[in-house]
C-alpha cells in the first residue's frame, strides 16, 4: 500500500489515495488557518504573571472552577461565571490537541525537506562525478571545463589543497660570550 492510500474501515481494498499538495496549496491553507485563528485577549492578565499563570497545574484550575462554582461572590470577583471556566478550559484542552498537531505537521515537513536536500545534493554530486570523468574524453572537455570549474569552487564537500607551510625559520639562540 502507498503512503497516501487509505483503507475504509471495514474494508480491505485501499481507496484512491489523495491529491498531493503542491508548495503553494500548502502555503495557502496554512495561511488561512492563521487568519481564522481564534485569538484570545491577553489584557486580561498582567504581563508579567502571564507565563505563571499559564502554568498552573490543571487539576488545581479545575479545583479552583470547583470553588468557583459553590459561591457566586468568587464568580463575581473573577469576572468569569463557572460554566465560562469550565469552557474556557475546554477549548484549551483542544487547542493544545491541534498545536501537538502542528508540531508534528512541522516535523513531518521537515522530514520531507531533508530528504529533498539529500536527493539533490546526491545527483548534484554524482552529475560532478560524471562531468569530471567525461571531460577526461576530448570531446567533452571544452563544453564541460566552465561548469566543472564553477562546480569546483562552490562544493564545499571538495577536498583542498593545502597548500605546505613554509617553515619558519628560527633564529639560532645568541651565543653567549663570555670572559
Amino acid at each position: 500500500m502507498f503512503k497516501n492510500q487509505t483503507v475504509a474501515p471495514g474494508s480491505t481494498a485501499p481507496q484512491t489515495p489523495k491529491p498531493m499538495l503542491t508548495p503553494d496549496e500548502a502555503v495557502a491553507m496554512v495561511r488561512e488557518i492563521r487568519d481564522r485563528l481564534p485569538i484570545p485577549d491577553p489584557t486580561d492578565v498582567v504581563v508579567s504573571g502571564r507565563r505563571r499563570a499559564a502554568q498552573v497545574d490543571p487539576a488545581f484550575a479545575a479545583a479552583a472552577v470547583n470553588a468557583a462554582g459553590a459561591v457566586e461572590p468568587v464568580q463575581t470577583a473573577v469576572g468569569y461565571t463557572d460554566s465560562q471556566m469550565r469552557d474556557e478550559m475546554d477549548a484549551g484542552t483542544r487547542w493544545t490537541q491541534f498545536t501537538d498537531e502542528l508540531r508534528a505537521l512541522l516535523v513531518t515537513a521537515n522530514h520531507a525537506d531533508t530528504i529533498r536536500r539529500q536527493r539533490i545534493g546526491l545527483a548534484a554530486l554524482q552529475i560532478q562525478k560524471i562531468c569530471v570523468q567525461m571531460a577526461r574524453d576530448g570531446r567533452n572537455r571544452d563544453a564541460l571545463a566552465p561548469h566543472i570549474a564553477q562546480m569546483r569552487q562552490l562544493n564545499k564537500f571538495r577536498r583542498s589543497r593545502r597548500k605546505p607551510r613554509p617553515q619558519q625559520q628560527t633564529p639560532s639562540p645568541a651565543h653567549e660570550v663570555t670572559q
